[in-house]
Parts: C-alpha cells; structure tokens; sequence
C-alpha cells in the first residue's frame, strides 16, 4: 500500500528478472547512482559453475532427504561419490590446461573444444535431474491427496508435516534448474555461443576454477525492463540520476549502455545541473612533477615515495584511493617501514564504517583504499583535505567483457575511457563534500598531462581547475585553508 518504495538495485533487478509483480504498479522509477546501474543488470544475467556448484548440489540433496525424512536415498554413497570425482576430474582439467593464462587474467572460451571432456560429469548430473524429478512428482502427489483429503480419515499418515514436503519440493524445483544450468554450461557452449552478446569464460576465483558466463550488452534488457510498454500499455516514467553520468559533457556513453538511444528521442530528456560547490576555488589539482605513466613498469617504484611527500605536506588527512589490493598492500608496506609519523589506517584493517569513523576522528592520519571507497564515502571538514588517486583508473583488461568489447571497432573511446572517467569522477567527488570544505586532488599518472585523450578526461570535470605541480604550492594552500 506504500505510495514509495525505497530499494537498491539488486532487489528491483531480482523482481524484474523473476517477472515478480512487486513493482508493477511502479509509476515512477528514480534511479539514483545510476552509474552502477549496468554493472549490477549484467550480473543478473551471469552464471557460474565450480567444484563448489557440486558441493551445493550435494548439500540441497541431503536437505531434500532430510525434510522427507524417508529413507529412499536419492543418489547414495557410491553416487554422490561419482558425481564429485567426476566434477574434480572435470575442473582440474580446465586448470592444467590454462594453468599459464587463468592465475593472470580469464581465459575466454570461444567452443566446446576449449573445455576438457565432461562425459562422464554431464552423464551424472542428467541422471541426478531424473532422480530429483521423480521426487518431484511423489511430493506433488502427495501434496494433491493431501488438499483432497484435508478433512479426511484417509488421509496419508506420514511423520513428515505437510510444510516440509511443501518446502522440500522448493528446494527440488530449484535444484533442477541449478543442475540443468550446469549441465547447459559445461556441454553445450556452442549452443550458449550462437548468442554474439554472450560471453564465456574459465578464471581463478578465490583459488577455484570457475567457468562463467554473463551478458556483453544490457541495453535491451534494461529496454524490455523499464523503457517499453507494460502489456496493458502503461509506460513507467524513468529518472537517472548522479553526479558522474557524464562524459565530456554528454550522456551519450549512458545512453547507448541502457537502451536510450534505441526509443523514441521525444521521450528522453536530458539536463544537467551545475555543482553547487565553488570547485574552482575549494579543489587544488595536483600533479607532481616526477610522474611516472600509471602503465609505467616504474610506477610502483615511485609511488609510495610521492604519497609520503604528499601526507608530510598536508600533515595527514589524505584519502589514498588505489586501482589494485596490490598498490594498497605495497604502499601500505613500505609506509609502516618508515614510520613517518602519521597514523596509517588500510581497507581490511577493519569494517568499513569504523575505519571511516577513526580517519574523521584522526585528523593526522591517512586511509589507504580501493574501488569499494571511492562511492559513498562522505567526510565533509577538515578530517579529508587531500585525495591521493594512484592512477586513472581503467578496468582490468583481463575482465571478460573488456576482452570481448576489446574486439569491437573503436572500443578505446567508446568503451574503455568513458568507464575510466565515470570511476575517476566518483573518485574525486569524495573530496569536497560541502561548502566550506577544501582539498587537494592529487593523481600520480603522470598521463593526465601526456596522454592524447587527455583533454577528453578533463573537460569531463566542467569547471576551470585551479593545478599546480609545486609540492609547496600544496603546503600552502592546505596551511591557508585550517
């Protein structure tokens, strides 16, 4: 009965994608952040299998057993042994065949002859769907007389309450998709290939091989979900909203990435409101003069050098945020081993929440970061004078889809810079949080300078930046600003 309804994205794609009818009745849909929207929509559409899939499998049989509590196993010993030697033989496999690509980046799959031989999985996870589909049809019959015979003497007598059969037939529908989803994956690529906006891939994920599987392009998902006409012809109206939709001043990169450009241009309108910050007076950019490119084989040499000059400049107080665990970790390193006199505090530390709440409450002392601080981090004052950005921030192009959208014409600028300047933008906008806040916007890529798409990058922040590559120049503006 609410007349508004405040969710994040993952419940309103969840309900989309399960043609649930809980946003129907929607008349408005205000999508805020809505550069992460795309992301978020395109893991609705991902799949992945592991060994761990197996051990799922096995472990939602034993509740299946459980809850009819019967003693008709429904693989036994011997089987559920099969099928967990087979998925070993079967993922260990696709490890030594890549074992030199997938502990650096994912391996795409291109065919079925790209994967090991998974007969003898496939056959057991095919007989393991036909043992489940048989207890199917026993709990739905059981369930059938018992609605029938409710008031009923002859109804069955069983230790089993009604609501575990009702649940244990959940689980087993559930399963079965799970298990046919598997089977789809590991034996019929060719098939999932025919798709161009598919992309499949093998990778070490937390030391598991995984096979995967997502979308390329969401546009016409995101199309059929909020753009198009609901079946009984009510159009739902759409609001994105963010501070860092914008690529060197357009929305075009949005646009094309959601499905905008494939409706009708009367019915997008587009404005983009002006900062209410003075960012040309409360932001110093700056680039110190011994830059190093962030693709620079030498980067990682210099940079924690540079981020300690910087900390002594404005006596704490810096946000550093890092494209990689690595960068932080190194930095992280290198800065307790010259114990510069300022309290350093890292993402994995602690929580999230509490690490924030120390570097506010510390004004001396430094946060060291990745990607997950630079959305959503808000510390208005004097606690953040100083944002330390390693490099521009690119996506990795190991990604899957980055390898698949690398194939496409164009894909630098249509592609690669717009994601690198949305993140950046994201990444600066943690430093002036109000009026009266002032900071230093620092990022060691010494491509900010060089680079032929430089300007493209700069004119993406619509205002006249005040920079400086003097480290005094730094000093200062953080003394006159206490």
């Amino acid at each position: 009965q609410a007349k508004v309804v405040v969710t994040n994205y993952h419940m309103l794609f969840s309900c989309m994608n399960a043609n649930s009818s809980v946003f129907n009745d929607a008349s408005l849909i205000v999508f805020d952040e809505a550069h992460e929207a795309e992301d978020i929509l395109r893991e609705f559409n991902a799949s992945q299998v592991s060994i761990g899939t197996v051990e799922y499998i096995e472990k939602k049989i034993k509740e299946i057993e459980n809850k009819l509590g019967r003693k008709n196993e429904i693989l036994g010993i011997e089987n559920t042994e099969k099928l967990s030697n087979y998925a070993k033989e079967f993922f260990k496999g696709i490890e030594e065949r890549y074992e030199k690509t997938i502990y650096l980046r994912a391996k795409i799959i291109d065919s079925q002859k790209d994967l090991p031989d998974s007969e003898n999985l496939v056959f057991m996870l095919n007989d393991t769907i036909r043992r489940l589909k048989k207890v199917k049809l026993n709990v739905e019959q059981v369930l059938d007389i018992e609605g029938q015979n409710q008031n009923s003497d002859d109804a069955p007598k069983d230790d089993v309450g009604n609501d575990d059969f009702k649940s244990a037939l959940v689980v087993t529908k559930t399963l079965i998709t799970t298990i046919e989803n598997m089977v789809e994956m590991i034996y019929r690529v060719d098939d999932i290939l025919q798709d161009k906006n598919i992309v499949m891939w093998v990778e070490i994920e937390k030391g598991v091989v995984v096979l995967g599987k997502k979308s390329i392009d969401v546009s016409q998902t995101f199309k059929r979900y909020f753009l198009e006409k609901e079946e009984d012809g009510v159009e739902k109206t759409c609001i994105l909203t963010s501070a860092t939709i914008s690529v060197d001043g357009n929305f075009e990169y949005l646009k094309n990435n959601l499905g905008f450009n494939l409706i009708d241009k009367d019915k997008v309108v587009e404005f983009m409101g002006k900062s209410p910050f003075d960012l040309t007076n409360q932001e110093l950019w700056y680039l110190p003069k011994d830059a190093v490119p962030g693709n620079d084989e030498n980067f990682e040499a210099t940079m924690t050098n540079q981020i300690e000059k910087i900390i002594k400049a404005t006596d704490g107080g810096v946000l550093c945020l890092f494209t990689s665990n690595r960068n932080l970790s190194l930095c992280k390193r290198e800065l307790l081993k010259k114990n510069i006199g300022h309290k350093i505090y890292a993402q994995g530390d602690m929580g999230r929440n509490k690490l924030t709440e120390l570097f506010k409450e510390d004004y001396h002392s430094t946060l060291l970061a990745t990607k997950s601080f630079f959305t959503g981090i808000d510390i208005p004052g004097q606690s953040l004078r100083c944002i330390v950005i390693d490099k521009l921030p690119f996506t990795s192009p190991g990604d899957p889809v980055n390898q698949k959208l690398k194939m496409r014409p164009n894909y630098f600028a249509r592609f690669m810079l717009p994601q690198m300047i949305i993140t950046l933008k994201q990444a600066v906008g943690r430093g002036v949080r109000s009026v009266d806040d002032k900071c230093v916007i620092c990022i060691l890529d010494e491509r900010l300078s060089t680079a032929t798409y430089k300007n493209k990058v700069l004119s993406s922040f619509k205002y006249k930046k005040t920079a400086t590559r003097s480290l005094d120049r730094v000093k200062s503006f953080i003394d006159n600003n206490k």
